[in-house]
């Protein structure tokens, strides 16, 4: 597993979140066997969103029944822009925290600015595993779309109606991306009236001791580039692998999922509900990751 850092995707990225356009969301009806098996909160403490039709990106049938399931195209590798959380630390140890601040990221503002910025193929991001990689876009239909309300409603379910009980918050990042992170550290001021304190560094060894000494609750690490086109790289690489960057998390559910999954090979059907299954409890109803674009690069 390697983590690539691509500074220059996120200069691309800091120079662009003055520009808000509205998009219109194309959506395709998926087969209602797939359809079906979209999670729906039953027990979770924290309300989920209606799921919205999904869009089938691959069809299923050109699913390899190995990993990885699809071949690598070194002209259209797929990215994932996203902001990690450290679950272990308060205040978000809390799901309820969680969903609130993901809640409170205005996607589509993020997406329209890379566009301007001349990244026409980013779009705006409620999962974590690329929709050229899954086979499928579950942008809206899985994870948390931007809804002010019902982000400040999450943290005040949380027990934080009172800000001044709101433990600090810093998000660790390079300093490349400040003007990325504004926007962020913004729509979090405006959605929850929580002042996030920003912490630019400028080396990947600066940024590595921060988090594992200061354990911030939020940070930067870079974006996520395809190694290859299997769902795993973007689950089992990116958050439960020994030599994970990224803050980990314990969720035996999720942990089972994405076993469940790599066993299920032979099955590309299988394969791709479970991963849905898995997206699900990482970006909605455990919201241990927040993504906010999917894009193309080339190596």
């Amino acid at each position: 597993m390697k983590n690539i850092l691509v500074f220059m995707f996120f200069l691309i990225l800091a120079l662009s979140f003055s520009v808000v356009n509205v998009m219109a969301a194309n959506s395709q009806y998926l087969t209602n066997e797939i359809a079906a098996a979209v999670p729906t909160a039953t027990s979770n403490p924290t309300p989920t969103p209606t799921p919205a039709p999904l869009k089938i990106i691959v069809p299923i049938e050109k699913m390899a029944k190995e990993i990885p399931w699809l071949p690598l195209d070194e002209k259209s590798i797929p990215v994932t822009t996203f902001i990690a959380i450290n679950s272990a630390v308060e205040p978000f140890d809390d799901p309820l925290v969680r969903k609130a601040f993901s809640l409170a990221i205005d996607r589509q503002r993020i997406s329209d600015g890379e566009k301007v910025r001349g990244n026409n193929s980013s779009v705006p991001a409620t999962s974590f595993i690329p929709p050229q990689m899954l086979g499928l876009d579950l942008y809206k239909a899985v994870g948390l779309d931007f809804d002010p309300k019902a982000a400040k409603a999450a943290l005040t379910e949380a027990g934080f109606a009172d800000l001044s009980k709101f433990p600090k918050v810093e998000i660790v990042f390079y300093e490349k991306s400040i003007d990325l992170v504004k926007a962020y550290q913004e729509m979090w001021k405006t959605a929850l009236g929580v002042e996030v304190t920003l912490v630019p560094v400028k080396s990947g060894s600066e940024l590595n001791k921060y988090i594992e000494e200061k354990k911030p609750g939020l940070s930067i690490l870079g974006v996520w580039i395809a190694d290859y086109i299997d769902p795993h790289n973007f689950t089992f690489d990116t958050f439960l692998h020994p030599d994970t960057p990224y803050p980990q998390f314990i969720d035996k559910k999720f942990e089972d999922l994405v076993a469940k999954a790599e066993t299920a090979v032979n099955n590309p059907s299988e394969r791709q509900i479970l991963y849905v299954e898995a997206e699900k409890i990482l970006c909605e109803t455990g919201v241990f990751v927040i993504p906010v674009t999917h894009a193309i690069t080339a190596k």
